[in-house]
């Protein structure tokens, strides 16, 4: 019998299920964002300033990535490198995410992962209850 992985996420929180009999168990605890990752002290969210080369004015910059996003990102890293770690513990993959996540999650893990991943899920369902997840993991077409 495979064993089948279900990964959750939105970004700031993650679930890793497995797939037994008609119901889905955690594998681990859910994953929060907050407790994997150190948030960027204040002093590192001030925009950058650039010097005028004519003369002694300075103005602020945006900076190209939000911080709410590299912090995402950061969480969807680590979360890929547990999943990426334990390749051996299942032989199919469904991932459910919105789809900026779902594109970042596939960006982090590795070529053997990618080859077992069964179904993609558009859709942000980390808060929904483990009946409906098994119910769009196993029974309702992609979205």
């Amino acid at each position: 019998m495979k064993k089948e992985w279900i990964f959750v996420s939105d970004g700031s929180k993650a679930k890793i299920l497995k797939k037994e009999g008609h119901s889905l168990i955690h594998v681990f605890s859910t994953y929060h964002a907050a407790e994997m990752i150190s948030p960027l002290d204040k002093d590192s969210r001030r925009l950058g300033r650039v010097k005028e080369s004519h003369e002694a004015t300075r103005h602020a910059y945006s900076p190209h990535e939000e911080y709410k996003d590299a912090e995402k990102k950061e969480f969807i890293r680590k979360i890929s490198d547990i999943i990426n770690g334990n390749l051996k513990e299942y032989d199919r993959l469904v991932l459910i995410a919105p789809a900026e996540r779902l594109g970042e999650i596939r960006e982090y893990l590795q070529d053997p992962v990618k080859e077992k991943i069964v179904r993609e899920i558009n859709k942000d369902l980390v808060k929904a209850p483990l009946e409906e997840v098994y119910k769009y993991a196993t029974e309702l077409p992609d979205s």
